[in-house]
Parts: C-alpha cells; sequence; structure tokens
C-alpha cells in the first residue's frame, strides 16, 4: 500500500498511547481519589469521625455538591488563563494547581483531630480536585483536533481504571493497617503525582 494510502487513524494510535501518556496518569490520580468519594467516604465519616449514618450521608452529599460546583469554575478558570498566559499556563497549571493542593489539603484532613475539621477540609478537597476535570477535557481537544475522541476515551478509561482499583486498595489497607490515616495519605500523594505530572503535558503539540 502507497503511503498516501495508509489510514492516519490506526498509525496514530502509537502517538496517544507514548506521547499523551501523561494526560491519561493525570486522570488516573484524579479518577482514583474521586472513587474513594464516592464509594468509602460515608464508611470514612461513620468509622473513622463518628457520625451517625445520617449525618454522614448529608456530609458526603455535601462533598460531592462541592465537587459539581468546582468543575464549572475550573472552565472558567482554565479558559482565563489561557487567554491570559497561553494554552500550557491556562491548562496544566490549573490541573496542577488544583490536584496538588487537593493532595495537601485531604492530607491534613487525614491528620486533623476535629471531625467537623475533616469533613470540611475533605469537602475543600474533594472540590479543588474537581477544578482539574475540565481542563483535562479541554486538554485532550487541544492535543487531540480531529482525534479528540480517542485521546478523551484513552484518558478516561486511566481514569476509571483507577477508579476501579481504589475502593478495593482502600478497602484491603483500612483492614490491614486498622487505620483510615494511611489509605488517605495514599490518595493525597497520589494527587500531589498527578498534579505534577499534568505539569509535563504540552497542549500546544497535536496529534
Amino acid at each position: 500500500m502507497a503511503p498516501a494510502d495508509v489510514d492516519e487513524s490506526f498509525i496514530r494510535l502509537p502517538d496517544i498511547f507514548c506521547f499523551r501518556l501523561w494526560v491519561c496518569l493525570t486522570y488516573f490520580a484524579f479518577g482514583y481519589g474521586l472513587y474513594f468519594y464516592l464509594t468509602w467516604l460515608p464508611t470514612y465519616f461513620r468509622e473513622a469521625r463518628g457520625f451517625s449514618a445520617s449525618a454522614a450521608s448529608y456530609l458526603s452529599s455535601a462533598v460531592l455538591l462541592s465537587g459539581a460546583a468546582a468543575s464549572l469554575l475550573g472552565g472558567f478558570w482554565t479558559d482565563h488563563w489561557s487567554k491570559k498566559y497561553g494554552l500550557r499556563t491556562g491548562r496544566c497549571s490549573v490541573a496542577a494547581t488544583s490536584l496538588v493542593a487537593s493532595g495537601l489539603i485531604l492530607a491534613a484532613a487525614a491528620m486533623i483531630g476535629s471531625p467537623i475539621a475533616a469533613a470540611l477540609l475533605i469537602a475543600a478537597a474533594a472540590g479543588i480536585a474537581d477544578l482539574s476535570i475540565t481542563p483535562a477535557w479541554a486538554v485532550c481537544h487541544d492535543i487531540g483536533g480531529e482525534y479528540a475522541g480517542t485521546v478523551t476515551g484513552c484518558m478516561n478509561t486511566f481514569a476509571n481504571v483507577g477508579g476501579a482499583i481504589a475502593p478495593i486498595a482502600i478497602g484491603y489497607a483500612v483492614s490491614a493497617w486498622g487505620s483510615w490515616t494511611i489509605p488517605i495519605m495514599i490518595i493525597a500523594l497520589i494527587y500531589v503525582a498527578g498534579g505534577l505530572i499534568a505539569l509535563l503535558i504540552d497542549p500546544n503539540k497535536r496529534l
């Protein structure tokens, strides 16, 4: 087959998996942390912080609502910085700042003694992490162009892999160590690592 006849949708797949791996790893970190909130958070509030079942349910809902509001703010933030400072700063710095900050706040929540303070810090950590959602999806369009669907599919697959691993790993960790502190510190570390990896993404390099 002549080079002109090659279907580029296939030869570009190695670019997506190799050169765009940083996008996928960043979103893996986000997905890992997200599924702690979706699966184990009510249990954490009851067992580790002593809240009643009803209070734990309300607090868990509040945490997720903070994330919903932050997603919209993240969109405004990434667009504003992209116009003002350039695409790489607007996408990567927003994702990096939000994930690193979320990890540090979550670590503080794990260590603090007050249950109310811990709940507030966890709500803040979840909301700030969700600021990274919109720049992550936007950068897939930046680098993917006409292949944006494939790039976003790869990225979201990694997030779901993180989401599949997290509930099992957290459950085993709590059973093994008899404590919630270490598993939450691991989530915080993964958030920070994901934020630092985001700095390696270059949305100006398109497929």
